[in-house]
């Protein structure tokens, strides 16, 4: 009935709402938030790959919600996967984050080597999997991208969605010139134009 689905969803808003609090209190008890964007790049190669890789996702959710109508949170889990990075788009007035989604994601590769051609194709199929609500992702490699990434993003450009790679070089220098939001706009640019 009518009454049943309503209280479901309300039921729904405060399990999501509860789920949302318990990763915030995590992340405090884990030290997220608690070292100077500096000292995160810096110690972006130090620990397990694990550590490493939870190290970027705080990196750029931090990045993400300086990024003026962005607001930003770390790593969810869904049913079937993972999505290192949500962001919900409010910055409706801004030229370009006003053509794009609601939620846009971001997917992070911390590892030793470049990230390369399936890691484009798993991310692009995260984004598809999102019943048409995303228009645009961030793949992010601390180590850069091979060559046939490039060619991937060439390919895919023809569909409706848009992949914005960031590297670490990117990030690093983000963080120490203070100009991430600019970043983006200038990587969504190229990406656009690629």
């Amino acid at each position: 009935s009518r009454v049943e689905a309503e209280l479901h969803e309300v039921a729904e808003a405060v399990a999501i709402g509860i789920d949302d609090s318990v990763a915030r209190a995590r992340k405090r008890l884990q030290g997220w938030g608690s070292e100077d964007l500096d000292l995160l790049v810096d110690r972006m190669a130090a620990g397990t790959s694990h550590e490493k890789g939870l190290r970027l996702e705080e990196l750029a959710t931090r990045l993400f919600a300086t990024v003026p109508g962005f607001s930003a949170n770390g790593r969810v889990l869904t049913e079937t996967e993972e999505i290192d990075v949500t962001i919900t788009n409010g910055a409706m007035e801004h030229p370009a984050w006003s053509r794009e989604s609601a939620l846009l994601l971001a997917e992070c590769k911390n590892w030793s080597t470049v990230c390369g051609k399936n890691e484009f194709v798993l991310f692009e199929d995260k984004l598809r999997n999102r019943a048409g609500r995303v228009s645009m992702g961030f793949l992010i490699s601390w180590n850069g991208f091979a060559d046939t990434i490039e060619k991937s993003m060439l390919r895919g450009s023809r569909g409706d969605l848009l992949m914005v790679p960031l590297t670490g070089q990117d990030l690093r220098e983000a963080v120490r010139n203070d100009s991430f939001p600019l970043l983006l706009e200038e990587r969504h640019q190229q990406a656009i134009l690629t």
